[in-house]
Formats: C-alpha cells, sequence, structure tokens
C-alpha cells in the first residue's frame, strides 16, 4: 500500500532540505499556507479535514514565530494522500515553499512557480486523523528549523 502512495504527493525534482535549498527561505517575512484538497472518501476514511489541515499548518508556523499572510508571495504548500484498509492508513505527506522565479537563460520570460524548498514522509499510521496530524506537525517542525537556521529570530 505505501508504494503505490509513493507518486501520490508531487515533489519537486531537486529541491529538498540541503543547506542551498534552505538559502531560498532567507529574507521570506511571511508565507500562504496551501493544503491540496482532500478526497472525500479520503476525509470520511480517517476523519481528517483539509481546513482542519489548514489550521493545525498554520497554526505550527504561528508558534514558531513564522509570519502566514493570506496574500504573501511565497507559498507553503501541504499534500497529503491517504489509502485505507480496515487496520491502517498509508500515507505521504510532501511539504514544499514554492516561490517565483526566473530562468537565467530566458531573463525577459515570465517567472513562473517552482519548489525551492520540500520535504516529506511515507508510512502508516492508525486510522485514526491524529496519528496524521502528528505526522504533519512533524513535517512542520521541520520547516520551522529549516526557516529559523536561515532566519533567526
Amino acid at each position: 500500500m505505501v508504494a503505490a502512495l509513493a507518486g501520490g504527493a508531487p515533489r519537486a525534482a531537486g529541491a529538498g532540505d540541503a543547506a542551498s535549498d534552505r538559502a531560498s527561505l532567507a529574507g521570506i517575512r511571511a508565507f500562504r499556507v496551501v493544503v491540496e484538497r482532500l478526497p472525500p472518501e479520503t476525509e470520511k476514511a480517517a476523519g481528517l479535514r483539509r481546513d482542519d489541515l489548514q489550521a493545525h499548518l498554520e497554526s505550527s508556523l504561528a508558534r514558531a514565530g513564522i509570519g502566514v499572510a493570506g496574500d504573501a508571495a511565497a507559498i507553503l504548500y501541504l499534500n497529503v494522500a491517504l489509502a485505507c484498509n480496515g487496520i491502517s492508513c498509508a500515507y505521504t505527506i510532501g511539504l514544499e515553499v514554492q516561490q517565483q522565479v526566473r530562468l537565467e537563460r530566458r531573463p525577459a520570460a515570465a517567472p513562473a512557480f517552482a519548489a525551492t524548498w520540500s520535504t516529506g514522509s511515507t508510512g502508516l499510521t492508525g486510522r485514526r486523523a491524529q496519528g496524521l496530524r502528528d505526522r504533519v506537525r512533524d513535517e512542520a517542525d521541520r520547516f520551522a528549523a529549516a526557516y529559523r537556521s536561515v532566519n533567526p529570530r
């Protein structure tokens, strides 16, 4: 079941949590949090709602002293893919920062959004939503540490 989810959450080629990726977070004051829509069967199977994940992620950022604004230029994007059977749920979580970028070889071209930092995890959890919320919190903590490494308080 986990292998089936490996392609479920889009991951950007090249973006990760290396020092060079973390450098792309320097100077960003606030993020617009975007949580991918969850299929209704996922919401029902895990008792997990997109709005709850959005509020959970935004409160994690606020606790870490990281700004959240609906009109921020940088996007913190969360995608959760879930497949449940009668006993457990396999999940894939992808969390990435998306920013406007320009191609060096085409500086006159319009900017595009691209992932400049990312993290994620894949695993198994019980059928209750709390286990998945805990994993999302772990990814948010990883993001906060990356952000703070280049934006000390």
